[in-house]
C-alpha cells in the first residue's frame, strides 16, 4: 500500500524553516510549523543544532514579533495570535535551554525585549517566563537589562499569582536571575522581593513552588560571607522557614533544595554554622535528629549528597565551635551513619561521606 501523503512522520528541518519563512504560508500553517519545531527540539540537542544552522531562531522571533503586533491591534483573531505567541515563546525557550549557541542565537535575534513585553500578557506569561529563565541563567548583561526595566518587580508580582503554574515559573525566573550574580544585584532583588514574600513562597501550598523558592534562597546565600546574612534578617525568619519546611515536607525535591540552602549558609563563619546547627539539631531535637539521619539514609543520592555537604561545612576543622558540633553530631548517631556510607554505590556520596567522616574523626573516634 502506498504511503499516505498525510504521514505522521515529523517534517524535515529544511521544510519547516521554509514554511516559517515563506510569505505565502498561511498563518494557520505557520502555527502548525511552530508546534512541530518546538516538539522536535525539546530535549534534543542534535535537532536544536540542526535548526540553529538553518537560522530557525530569527524566523521564530520574526513570527513572535508579528504576532505580538497583530494581537496588540485587537480584532477577531486575538485568540489565534495568543496561540502563535505561546508556541513561539516556548520554541525560543527550548532553544535557550542548556545550549550556549541557542542562547546566543536568541539574544542576537532580539528576542529578549519581546519576551519581557509578554510577561504582562494574560495568557502568554508562562511561556515567556520559561524562555526568560533559560536566557538569564548564565548571561549577566541580560540580567541587568531585566532588572533595569522593572522585570524583577513584575516577576515578584507574578510570584503572588493565584495560579500555581505562574507562581512556579516566576520564582524559577527569579532563581535563575540570582544565579552567580554579585552582592549588589542580590541586594536589589531582595529589596523588591522582601523576606516576607520569600517566606510565603517557601511555605507555598505547591511543592514545586516550595522547591523553586528554596533554590532561590540557595542562590542568594551562595558566594561571599555577606550573602549568608540574607537569611538572618527579622530574627532569622527565613532560616526558620527553611528548617520548618525540611521537617514537615515529604517531597524529595524540596528536601534537596532546603539542604543545599542550609549547606551554603553553613559554609560561612562561626555565627552562620551555629545558626544552621541549631536548626538541624535543636536542644530538644529528637525529631530533628531523625530528620538528619533520614536524609542520610534517603534512596535519593542528591539528597544524601546535599546533607553530607551540610555536615562537611559544619565540621570544618578550622572553626572554633567545630569540636562541640562534632560531639553533638556523634551523640545523634551521625558518625555511625557516615561509616555505613563510605562504600555508597553513588561515587559523589561515597566521596563526601569519606570527607565528612575524616573531618569528624579528627576529634576522636566513637561507634555511637
Amino acid at each position: 500500500m502506498p504511503t499516505s501523503a498525510t504521514s505522521n512522520h515529523p517534517s524535515r528541518p529544511e521544510d519547516l524553516i521554509g514554511r516559517l519563512n515563506s510569505a505565502h504560508t498561511p498563518y494557520e500553517a505557520k502555527l502548525k510549523a511552530l508546534r512541530d519545531l518546538k516538539n522536535q527540539i525539546i530535549g534534543n540537542r542534535t535537532k536544536k543544532l540542526a535548526f540553529l544552522k538553518l537560522g530557525a531562531v530569527p524566523s521564530v522571533v520574526s513570527i513572535l514579533s508579528s504576532a505580538a503586533a497583530a494581537q496588540g491591534g485587537g480584532g477577531d483573531n486575538r485568540e489565534f495570535y495568543e496561540s502563535v505567541l505561546i508556541q513561539s515563546a516556548a520554541a525560543i525557550g527550548s532553544f535557550a535551554c542548556g545550549l550556549d549557541a541557542g542562547v546566543k542565537a536568541v539574544l542576537d535575534a532580539g528576542a529578549f525585549p519581546l519576551l519581557l513585553s509578554l510577561i504582562s500578557h494574560l495568557n502568554e506569561k508562562i511561556a515567556a517566563l520559561g524562555a526568560i529563565s533559560n536566557v538569564v541563567v548564565d548571561f549577566m548583561a541580560h540580567k541587568s537589562v531585566l532588572m533595569q526595566c522593572g522585570g524583577v518587580k513584575q516577576l515578584v508580582q507574578l510570584s503572588k499569582s493565584m495560579e500555581s503554574a505562574i507562581r512556579v515559573n516566576a520564582v524559577w525566573a527569579l532563581r535563575n536571575l540570582t544565579f552567580l550574580v554579585n552582592y549588589r544585584c542580590k541586594e536589589e532583588i531582595l529589596l523588591e522581593l522582601t523576606s516576607a514574600t520569600l517566606i510565603s513562597l517557601i511555605n507555598d501550598p505547591e511543592p514545586s513552588v516550595q522547591a523553586q523558592a528554596l533554590a532561590l534562597v540557595r542562590n542568594l546565600v551562595d558566594g561571599t560571607l555577606n550573602s549568608s546574612n540574607y537569611v538572618f534578617g527579622e530574627d532569622g525568619a527565613v532560616l526558620h522557614a527553611i528548617a520548618r519546611q525540611l521537617r514537615s515536607t515529604s517531597k524529595v525535591e524540596v528536601q534537596i533544595q532546603g539542604m543545599y540552602a542550609l549547606s551554603n549558609v553553613a559554609s560561612g563563619n562561626e555565627l552562620h554554622k551555629e545558626a544552621v546547627m541549631n536548626q538541624l539539631l535543636p536542644q530538644a531535637g529528637n525529631d530533628a535528629e531523625k530528620t538528619l539521619v533520614k536524609f542520610l539514609q534517603s534512596t535519593d543520592s542528591q539528597l544524601r549528597t546535599a546533607t553530607l555537604w551540610a555536615l562537611i561545612n559544619l565540621t570544618f576543622p578550622g572553626s572554633p565551635g567545630t569540636c562541640r558540633r562534632v560531639t553533638e553530631l556523634r551523640n545523634a548517631g551521625i558518625i555511625t551513619q557516615l561509616k555505613n556510607m563510605v562504600n555508597d554505590h553513588c561515587l559523589d556520596v561515597k566521596l563526601r561521606a569519606r570527607m565528612a567522616l575524616g573531618q569528624l574523626m579528627i576529634f576522636g573516634d566513637s561507634s555511637s
